[in-house]
C-alpha cells in the first residue's frame, strides 16, 4: 500500500480507502480527488498538494532553502508573502528558517 509522510500532517498518509472527490484539507478545494488520506483523524490531501516539496529554492530568496510550515494558531491567523505581496490563511507556508522570510504557497 503506497504510503506519503507529508509536512502537512503527522500521520502517513495512504491511499484513500474509498476512490472519490472531496475538500483537500490543505487547499480547500471541493471536488478534487482524494490523493492521499488519514482516515482516523479525516484527513484529506489532493494531488498538488500531495506533491508539494519539504524544502524549495525560491528566485527572491535565493541565499537558502524555504521550509514547508505549518501555520502556528499562536501567531497570526494571516501573512502577507513577502514575494507577491498577497494574503494568505498562513496555515501551509514556505519559510526560511535562518532568515524568517515566508512566501505563501501560491508564490
Amino acid at each position: 500500500m503506497a504510503e506519503l509522510q507529508h509536512g502537512s500532517h503527522e500521520c502517513a498518509l495512504t491511499l484513500p480507502k474509498i476512490v472519490g472527490n472531496g475538500i483537500c484539507n490543505m487547499c480547500f478545494f471541493k471536488d478534487e480527488p482524494v490523493e492521499y488520506a488519514c482516515d482516523p483523524c479525516n484527513f484529506d490531501l489532493c494531488k498538488p498538494c500531495s506533491e508539494l516539496p519539504l524544502k524549495m529554492w525560491h528566485h527572491l530568496h535565493p541565499e537558502h532553502a524555504l521550509e514547508f510550515c505549518i501555520g502556528d494558531e499562536r501567531k497570526s491567523k494571516y501573512m502577507i508573502c513577502i514575494g507577491c505581496g498577497n494574503m494568505s490563511s498562513g496555515s501551509f507556508y514556505y519559510e526560511c528558517k535562518k532568515c524568517e522570510h515566508s512566501h505563501g504557497l501560491g508564490s
